[in-house]
């Protein structure tokens, strides 16, 4: 059901609610290095999926413009990414034609293994995505770790598994 709620819906719902937000302990997790084994904070997603496909064939299909729509579908309708997908690069969450609805930027990035995007909001509210590709025995499992989200955490969990699912679609059976 793709009802749910989108990435942009939902940080605007967290900028203008009293809900929670982050504690220090949370925010501190944002910091650290990538690891193979993410502590999950409470209100972060945590999934990941095996595809049977290179790292260089999955870190194609997360950063080609080619597939930004096809991808950001799986959060909304008409909903994508833009972005070069350089260190320090701005990474723009859009809405068909091109409508910007929020902004955030490559904090750490190494090519075909991680890509983590911060997102800062006024009164200090802070997001993250860490996405991370590793090789395994049976080919890769790609990663996701997100968050904190707030009233709607069980939501995003199913909209990020959808995304992984779909990168894996993409990544075992497409090509441009």
């Amino acid at each position: 059901m793709k009802s749910l709620l989108s990435l942009s819906a939902l940080l605007f719902f967290i900028m203008a609610s009293c809900g929670p937000t982050a504690t220090p302990e949370q925010t501190k997790e944002t910091q650290s290095e990538p690891t193979t084994t993410e502590t999950l904070a409470p209100n972060f997603v945590s999934t990941d999926v095996e595809i049977n496909a290179s790292k260089s064939r999955v870190w194609e299909i997360i950063t080609n413009p080619a597939y930004a729509k096809i991808l950001g579908a799986e959060f909304d309708k008409n909903a994508f990414m833009e972005s070069d997908y350089k260190l320090g690069s701005r990474v723009y969450f859009k809405y068909e034609p091109d409508r910007v609805v929020t902004t955030g930027t490559i904090t750490k990035l190494t090519k075909e293994e991680y890509i983590q995007i911060d997102y800062s909001f006024p009164g200090g509210f802070e997001y993250t995505e860490r996405i991370s590709i590793e090789e395994n025995q049976n080919g890769i499992t790609l990663k996701i770790y997100a968050g904190p989200y707030t009233e709607d955490l069980e939501a995003q969990k199913i909209v990020w598994k959808n995304w992984l699912l779909k990168v894996k679609e993409l990544s075992e059976t497409e090509t441009l």
